[in-house]
């Protein structure tokens, strides 16, 4: 752009450059602050784009916690038992459980099936004549 065309090259010599009283537009008044004043507020969209791009940050995912049961729970789960010759079978795969730990007592004659469990919970089942096995 050419510089005789500039609004500044025509207001030379009038004092205030368009902006009424001495001192209009001179400091932070007209702008809405100094910096980064009102950047939540009345300039958010200037800064929106700024904010949202944050760099060096990475998000993690969120690991979600195996849902868990213990030996002496087992119990409480009777109404999906089902007999198959003289062991009493539970699917705890089919019922949302992914491990099965050992606090509690176990069960006699019954077989587990669950995707892991730990290693006092197998002990405990094999001690009464259970098994636990993956589905």
């Amino acid at each position: 752009m050419p510089t005789d065309l500039r609004k500044t090259r025509k207001l030379r010599g009038s004092r205030t450059h368009g902006w009424g009283q001495v001192g209009q537009h001179r400091d932070s008044g007209m702008k809405g602050g100094h910096g980064k004043a009102g950047r939540w507020d009345h300039k958010f969209l200037m800064f929106y784009e700024k904010i949202g791009k944050k760099k060096g940050f990475i998000k993690k995912p969120i690991r979600k916690k195996p849902k868990t049961i213990n030996l002496g729970d087992l119990i409480k789960l009777n109404k999906h038992f089902k007999q198959e010759g003289e062991n009493i079978v539970i699917n705890l795969a089919s019922l949302g459980y992914s491990k099965l730990l050992a606090k509690g007592d176990a069960l006699r004659n019954i077989q587990v099936i669950v995707p892991s469990w730990s290693k006092r919970a197998e002990e405990k089942l094999a001690r009464v004549g259970s098994m636990v096995k993956k589905p």
